[in-house]
């Protein structure tokens, strides 16, 4: 018989509900020990949503970072990070062989044979994003018909879009930003599976198809027996404890002897792709506009001046001229003439301040511009890829302090 709750009120939170309501009830479904199982006998689930928002996103230094492709395997039709598709093929494995003895009924929770969601890529997400999110919206609202006339190089397209950062600093513009916000699922990590489609803001099917089982407990006791937490807010998703001692086993039998090597071996900086993106994305947004619109107006105004406003007279004439542009050509502009164009310093520069901007960093003028100059030091003394490390090791202080701030507001 399922589980009933005391007072028998199940949780019942889905968006749509207005924001009283909803505060409520997720408040309810977080803090109610009813809801989700607690005990000392029951395993901790993983508070994605209010404890640990950038996990699988971060490294045990708070850098944000991706998931290395070729480490990646296949289980079905999902990919995830080789040791912990090895830990879930023998917790498969364990709960059929149960199923078919009349062991366990853990199968009756989670259909093991079909997992339907694993790693997803942020890079295919964040082009999606840039091309039909932030660069239409730059372009065909923010500039307005003046604004695209005066821009006559690339400096003059970069101050406009620092200027549209600014004033849009609430939502994502890097990759990295994009990666760290609600936008991605942790499921790039490629350390988690989900084994449902079921929508993740209703609450009452929650409890209804998985929570208030009679199997739920054991479900979360099989899976932590193999190093999975039961992602709370899911729980129809398990995802990697790094912590615990089988699963340590598994990334061992990988050569991955703990997690600070787990993130070194398996992840990629992504600041540094976010970086690199930054450059190629700019370059194909600035293209688009002086290419597509390869021609400027002027309206000039000339006045015959009355002895009053009345009988002043006024004539515009509209003057059409080819765009300046930094090129020998408008066509066929290569991005490795773009870069040749401009300095690394340039862009590195200018991409600090989109940083700062969109993190919501506040740093005084000097500060800033002392920041810019040891990241353009570094990157001349040594090479680009450590001054973008260094740029990441300067974010990550404000993402621990903000990180630390946010799981301070809930618990």
């Amino acid at each position: 018989m399922p589980r009933e709750l005391t007072p028998n009120i199940i949780p019942y939170a889905e968006n749509g509900l207005s924001s009283n309501f909803l505060f409520d009830q997720r408040d309810y479904y977080l803090r109610n020990s009813n809801i989700y199982p607690v005990g000392a006998d029951i395993p901790r689930p993983l508070d994605i949503w209010y404890q640990r928002p950038l996990w699988g996103k971060i490294d045990t230094n708070q850098r944000p970072v991706i998931p290395k492709k070729d480490n990646l395997v296949k289980v079905g039709d999902i990919l995830v990070l080789d040791f912990v598709a090895n830990a879930f093929i023998d917790m498969r494995r364990f709960i059929l062989d149960g199923r078919r003895k009349l062991t366990t009924s853990a199968a009756t929770i989670i259909d093991v044979n079909n997992p339907v969601k694993g790693y997803t890529d942020v890079a295919n997400a964040y082009n999606s994003y840039f091309k039909y999110n932030q660069d239409n919206v730059f372009k065909n609202s923010y500039l307005s018909q003046q604004s695209r006339n005066d821009i006559a190089s690339f400096k003059d397209y970069i101050k406009k879009y620092i200027g549209f950062t600014t004033q849009n600093s609430s939502i994502p513009h890097t990759l990295t930003g994009y990666l760290l916000s609600p936008n991605v699922s942790p499921r790039c990590s490629g350390m988690i599976i989900e084994f449902a489609r079921d929508k993740y803001d209703q609450d009452d099917q929650k409890w209804i198809k998985y929570l208030s089982s009679d199997f739920f407990i054991e479900y979360t006791k099989i899976a932590a027996s193999f190093g999975f937490y039961i992602n709370k807010h899911i729980p129809w998703s398990i995802a990697a404890n790094l912590n615990s001692n089988r699963m340590k086993k598994y990334m061992i039998n990988v050569g991955i002897n703990n997690t600070p090597q787990h993130f070194l071996d398996n992840y990629l900086q992504a600041e540094y792709i976010s970086y690199i993106s930054f450059k190629k994305y700019m370059f194909a947004s600035y293209h688009s506009l002086i290419t597509l619109k390869p021609k400027v107006e002027k309206i000039n105004l000339y006045t015959c001046p009355g002895s009053n406003t009345l009988n002043s007279t006024f004539k515009t004439s509209r003057e059409i001229f080819d765009r300046p542009h930094e090129f020998k050509s408008l066509e066929n502009i290569t991005y490795n003439e773009f870069l040749n164009v401009y300095p690394e310093s340039f862009f590195l520069e200018n991409y600090f301040k989109i940083k700062v901007i969109e993190q919501n960093i506040n740093l005084t003028l000097q500060k800033q511009s002392d920041m810019i100059y040891q990241l353009k030091q570094t990157a001349e003394k040594e090479d680009i890829f450590d001054a973008i490390i260094q740029l990441t090791n300067f974010l990550a202080i404000d993402i621990n302090s903000k990180y630390t701030a946010y799981r301070n507001k809930f618990f």
